[in-house]
């Protein structure tokens, strides 16, 4: 039984197939021939070697590479003058990975101030007491409103569940001296910025 042949780019079958062919064993048995193929021709480097070289790679990106050729160049074998340098390798990596993330997401960090006094704190408990208040009796002050002819409803936020209102007091509610520190910060930082 002769298996079904896909057109080949560079010895892999095509990323053109259709997914049903795609999801055929035929295609799967081509492309892990041609995996196994390259693997075996690609003798250069055996498993060992290959992680070594990763190893190294590694080593030299986050700036913990072997000093000894350094050392090696500079012939300082039995020469006691070189004790005091640091032999420690500047790691330049991080620097350049700073770099790209920084001007990529071109995002400044945003400050955020919350206050842990009592006076807040008990602020913040009567404000989600009042939210869940709201919420579990959504329905009942909404029938009272309709029986009565005067409206019961709250008019600010009524959240639909627990996890609302968490995320409602975690996110959202802000106390007032919360929101002038930020600001305050904000603009301290600001003026520093325009200065340099």
């Amino acid at each position: 039984m002769e298996l079904k042949k896909f057109e080949t780019v560079k010895g892999y079958p095509t990323t053109f197939a259709s997914n049903k062919e795609k999801g055929s064993k035929e295609y799967g048995l081509q492309y892990l021939k041609q995996m196994y193929k390259d693997w075996d021709s690609s003798n250069d480097y055996s498993y060992g070697d290959k992680k070594q070289l990763f190893a190294k790679a590694r080593s030299y990106a986050e700036g913990n590479q072997s000093v000894a050729k350094y050392k090696d160049l500079l012939d300082v074998e039995g020469d006691t003058s070189y004790m005091n340098i640091d032999w420690t390798p500047v790691s330049i990596i991080p620097k350049f990975v700073d770099v790209m993330c920084g001007g990529m997401n071109n995002q400044e960090y945003e400050i955020k101030a919350t206050a842990i006094d009592p006076i807040s704190e008990k602020n913040r408990k009567t404000r989600k007491n009042k939210l869940f208040f709201n919420m579990k009796n959504k329905e009942f002050l909404s029938d009272v409103s309709q029986k009565s002819g005067q409206d019961f409803m709250p008019k600010d936020y009524i959240p639909e569940s627990q996890e609302d209102l968490d995320l409602f007091m975690r996110l959202n509610y802000k106390q007032e001296y919360e929101i002038a520190l930020e600001q305050g910060i904000k603009f301290v930082f600001d003026t520093i910025i325009l200065k340099n």
